[in-house]
């Protein structure tokens, strides 16, 4: 029975194969394979995502980048925007500063148009105004000297209309007695007249007859007395209002004293009305305008004009012109400058035209000259300013210079540009560094120094010369600097009291004693030295605190606060020297 069941399942096993279905063996191989399969795919789709995520974030990091440096880029345009904002800021602040210590001169603008006249009826004004400017135009409110309101603007009256009319006012009629008849006998005329008490204006109501006449006669005349016909009436006095025309006639007979009529005959006549004549009672307020002047214009005919004159510095702007009885009033402006003024080594002159009197231009002189003074402008014309070459006033005080004691420096005021000044000497001891020299204003600052010692110091008894380190210099031909000390050394045996000093060009030198010399036993030693006690007291320093020092040995001096100071104390040849700056 087992054989029979391994047999069937050997047959079911390989049964399988023959009916075209797989074993459990055959599916495991091939559940194996398939798995095989699927995991193939799986890693392959795992690294496609893996490939693919790493390329988002390589797109990402590279995005990122690029959004950094656009970012970098922007805060660097909003630096180098606010860089230059602050940059042209202080450049405008500092340009703005320096013109207003030294502002360009200032121009006139254009004069305006005449405004509307400030009365509808009766005397107005109007008045035009002009405004100034920098020559630099990216400042055009800095500028020197600012004009005065009174150059900034003009007036001038005006009248549109009367606002009312002034009538005529009479005096009474003068007698008819006082008058003589006109003719000696016969038939003759007399007169009488009323005198104009208020001249009317153009408006007003005109006066009325002013003279009238009347029939006269003294007595009969003779009848032996005969006379040629009247001649024709002549022409009339005036070319328009009342005049006076004339005509006459001859003796033909006159026997004895026979009274004769008269020869001559003169009648009114009027040939046509005369323009409005301009009356004033009082002048015309003209501002700077000589009164006795426009008093002369009374009694203008109309369409005439009359000439007046105004104080100096200023110009009638137009005569005073009469129109139908009423004055067109005219002003008095400043006298103007209006030509640049000729000023040798002077800069912007074009900015002085157009000036008007009472005001003054700012003169600006080239580099190396000076102005004498402000263009003023006078009547129309400039002051006779100049630039001239500048001069040094006054010299500078120089330590140690002969020149503070004597005065000779005084000879060197008003030196010209690159001239020197002969007088400028220093003490004995002390050399200069340069020579005193006008510089333009002012003078250069020379020094008087100490002097250099020239020479190798001295041979000092009992020393070693080839010791000596100031000695190479010296043959070299090189100056040794004051307050140098050369070390000196001595001969076996022998000890120095101190070192050889360079002082002001001379040698302070030390010597070279015997070691056995009593004087080495005494506290003063073998001289040349410097005590503490005997330092000199100096300005806003401390007490030094000096030992006993030999020369050429220094004691450092300590300055309270505030204070620097210019050198140590030095002991040259037993006596203490001030600290001396280079």
């Amino acid at each position: 029975a087992a054989s029979m069941v391994e047999s069937d399942a050997e047959d079911a096993e390989s049964r399988p194969l023959l009916s075209g279905k797989r074993s459990p063996h055959d599916r495991s191989s091939v559940g194996s394979s398939s798995y095989t399969d699927s995991h193939a795919a799986s890693t392959a789709v795992d690294v496609a995502h893996e490939k693919a995520k790493a390329s988002e974030d390589r797109a990402l990091a590279q995005f990122l980048r690029y959004l950094g440096i656009a970012a970098g880029c922007l805060v660097c345009i909003f630096v180098l925007a606010a860089v230059g904002i602050v940059l042209w800021s202080a450049r405008k602040q500092v340009t703005e500063l320096y013109l207003e210590r030294e502002p360009p001169p200032c121009a006139f603008l254009d004069w305006s148009d005449w405004s509307a006249c400030s009365a509808t009826c009766g005397v107005g004004k109007q008045r035009s105004e002009r405004s100034f400017t920098s020559s630099r135009k990216d400042f055009p409110d800095i500028c020197s000297p600012k004009p005065k309101p009174p150059a900034l603007h003009r007036d001038k009256k005006c009248e549109l209309r009367d606002c009312g009319g002034k009538d005529c006012v009479i005096g009474p009629w003068s007698s008819w007695a006082p008058e003589p008849c006109s003719e000696p006998c016969g038939p003759g005329e007399q007169s009488r007249k009323r005198d104009v008490l208020v001249r009317p204006d153009s408006t007003g109501t005109p006066c009325p007859v002013l003279v009238q006449h009347a029939f006269c006669q003294v007595q009969p005349c003779s009848k032996v007395c005969h006379l040629t016909a009247w001649t024709s009436w002549s022409r009339c006095s005036t070319s328009c209002g009342p005049g006076r025309m004339a005509r006459t006639r001859s003796e033909v007979l006159r026997v004895g004293d026979a009274l004769c009529p008269h020869l001559t005959e003169t009648a009114p006549c009027h040939t046509k009305p005369c323009p409005a004549r301009c009356y004033f009672d009082l002048a015309p307020s003209i501002l700077h305008a000589v009164v006795e002047t426009v008093n002369m214009c009374n009694g203008t005919h109309s369409g005439h004009g009359c000439h007046f004159k105004c104080h100096d510095g200023y110009t009638p702007e137009a005569p005073l012109v009469c129109v139908q009885g009423i004055f067109e009033i005219a002003d008095c402006l400043p006298t103007m400058c209006h030509v640049a003024p000729a000023v040798s080594h002077a800069e912007h002159l074009d900015a002085c035209r157009h000036y008007p009197s009472g005001s003054s231009c700012r003169l600006v002189c080239s580099v190396g000259f000076r102005k004498t003074g402000d263009l003023f402008c006078d009547n129309g014309e400039f002051s006779n300013e100049t630039c001239v070459e500048t001069s040094c006033l006054t010299p500078p005080l120089i330590a140690h210079s002969t020149g503070n004691e004597t005065g000779s420096l005084d000879s060197c005021r008003g030196l010209g540009k690159g001239q020197s000044c002969k007088g400028f000497e220093c003490h004995d001891g002390y050399m200069q560094t340069e020579e005193l020299i006008c510089r333009g204003l002012n003078f250069n600052h020379p020094r008087c120094n100490e002097a250099f010692c020239p020479t190798s110091p001295p041979q000092v008894n009992n020393s070693i010369a080839a010791a000596d380190q100031c000695v190479a210099l010296a043959n070299a031909g090189l100056p040794i600097p004051s307050r140098t000390a050369c070390a000196l050394a001595c001969a076996a045996g022998f000890r120095k009291t101190g070192d050889v000093v360079c002082l002001r060009g001379a040698w302070l030198a030390a010597r070279c004693v015997w070691e056995g010399d009593a004087c080495w036993r005494s506290p003063e030693g073998c001289g040349d030295r410097c005590v503490g006690e005997e330092a000199p007291e100096v300005s806003g320093g401390q007490p030094p605190a000096c030992m006993n020092m030999s020369s050429g040995q220094t004691c450092e001096l300590t300055c309270v606060d505030g204070r620097r100071k210019t050198g140590d104390l030095l002991c040259a040849g037993g006596a203490w020297e001030e600290g001396e700056g280079p």
